[in-house]
């Protein structure tokens, strides 16, 4: 009866560990996005990102592909591009601008970069952007 008691009470415990451990897992995940988040215009390095979450590079891949169903630099370019795409509608920033904010290289990757995501050129985006504006102006003095 010892034994079976003794038994139930480690099968407890391990389930328990392993709660706080996906809690703790969690926890470090969302204050990785936090950091992403925060400098998206930084270059920002995997490896840099699995030593603050405290966890082995290769690790941290998997468990970051497993938890958001995309790899880092890919969450990372997507941030950046929400951001260009902010900035881009408002029509007030000039590309160039706009890749420098949001951290490219050159204008040249953010250019790139953008139409591999978004399947359009930033130029076309900012002439959305643009003409939306007037729209909006237009629509403001019809009533």
């Amino acid at each position: 009866l010892i034994n079976l008691f003794c038994t139930v009470i480690a099968i407890r415990l391990v389930n328990r560990s392993e709660t706080d451990e996906s809690a703790a897992i969690g926890y470090n995940f969302n204050n990785i996005v936090g950091y992403i988040t925060a400098n998206y215009r930084e270059d920002i390095s995997v490896r840099k990102l699995a030593e603050i979450a405290g966890y082995s590079y290769d690790y941290f891949r998997k468990a970051f592909y497993k938890r958001f169903g995309v790899t880092v630099n890919d969450f990372i370019l997507q941030k950046r591009i929400e951001k260009a795409n902010e900035m881009l509608e408002s029509g007030a920033f000039l590309i160039k601008e706009v890749a420098a904010e949001c951290g490219f290289s050159s204008v040249a990757q953010f250019c790139t970069k953008y139409r591999q995501v978004t399947g359009s050129t930033p130029k076309q985006k900012k002439r959305k952007g643009e003409q939306g504006a007037k729209d909006l102006e237009i629509d403001k003095f019809s009533d």
